[in-house]
């Protein structure tokens, strides 16, 4: 549900996100960074991961972007790094 609402989502502007956007945002973002995680210490498969959740990983990564770009003001550049790094393997990815 929490990815669903963040790709839903079209308000660009972060500011005029609702709470509950935040919220499912956050809930996504931070699922897909532990994803990424196990994924670059080659405990779940890459190609897999790709495949299966490329278009979504893509959506959900250029949806969240003004939220992840607002939280690395504060937090540091390696915030969510991990799903960044998940967004540009599945864009370097061709679809078959």
């Amino acid at each position: 549900m929490a990815r669903r609402t963040l790709i839903g989502n079209s308000e660009s502007d972060f500011t005029k996100w609702t709470q509950k956007e935040i919220d499912d945002a956050e809930i996504a973002c931070f699922n897909y960074d532990i994803v990424g995680i196990m994924v670059r210490n080659k405990i779940v498969d890459q190609k897999l991961v790709i495949k299966e959740w490329r278009d979504s990983l893509i959506k959900s990564y250029e949806h969240a972007q003004p939220m992840i770009t607002t939280y690395r003001k504060s937090n540091g550049n390696d915030f969510w790094d991990d799903f960044q790094w998940l967004y540009d393997r599945a864009k370097e990815t061709k679809t078959s």
